[in-house]
């Protein structure tokens, strides 16, 4: 499927969903977090088999590819469209093209400073795993991702939840060095990560993650 085609059909999936209101373009940005807040924790197998939002959006991710970021697609769609929504966006091809030239086999780790939806730190993984010799090779890795974007966060987890990557995505001001929020995506036997969030005033937070860098120990 081309990826226009696909923009298109997860605009019918927003509205069929009501995570988008005809009426309000941007209305989706928050509805869409709120549903990716539902998930933390969840078994998203059993969200999957439900045949509702999760499962219509990974059918129709698979259809365009899962090397594709179709959030960033359709954000980009949006921003188009809209005069108050300004954001920068890198486009696929050129995450292709600098996949290619960073992209080292020995490595197994992925990091971002600014993610974004997570399309360069996608092309990456996809690239990297291409590169494998077993299935259980591409298991082993981890994506690293800061944002400060509530938005882009949320596309993050939800992007990397759906194709199974084991993720750290940070809430974070990396100019201040400020984490607001951590989320951990674990991979699972069925190809989905579990989501779960830590916030930053928790026991669990100040036992496991570092006070100066605010990454994980």
């Amino acid at each position: 499927m081309k990826k226009e085609d696909a923009v298109k059909e997860l605009d019918n999936i927003f509205l069929k969903y009501k995570i988008k209101d005809e009426k309000n373009i941007l209305g989706f940005r928050n509805n869409f977090i709120d549903y990716v807040r539902t998930l933390n924790e969840k078994d998203l197998k059993e969200e999957y088999d439900k045949f509702g939002f999760f499962y219509d959006f990974i059918e129709l991710q698979k259809q365009v590819g899962i090397e594709i970021d179709l959030l960033s697609e359709y954000t980009m769609m949006i921003a188009v469209n809209s005069k108050n929504l300004k954001q920068c966006f890198t486009p696929f091809e050129a995450t292709k093209i600098m996949s290619k030239i960073t992209n080292n086999i020995n490595s197994n780790t992925f990091y971002d400073c600014a993610a974004g939806t997570g399309q360069p730190l996608i092309t990456a993984w996809y690239e990297w795993c291409k590169k494998q010799k077993h299935y259980d090779d591409t298991l082993f890795h981890l994506v690293v991702a800061d944002d400060l974007d509530i938005y882009n966060i949320h596309c993050l987890i939800f992007n990397f939840a759906t194709r199974g990557i084991n993720a750290q995505v940070y809430h974070r001001d990396t100019i201040e060095q400020i984490v607001y929020e951590v989320y951990i995506c674990l991979h699972d036997k069925y190809g989905f990560s579990k989501i779960k969030s830590i916030k930053t005033d928790t026991k669990e937070y100040k036992d496991f993650f570092d006070d100066k860098t605010g990454y994980l120990k």
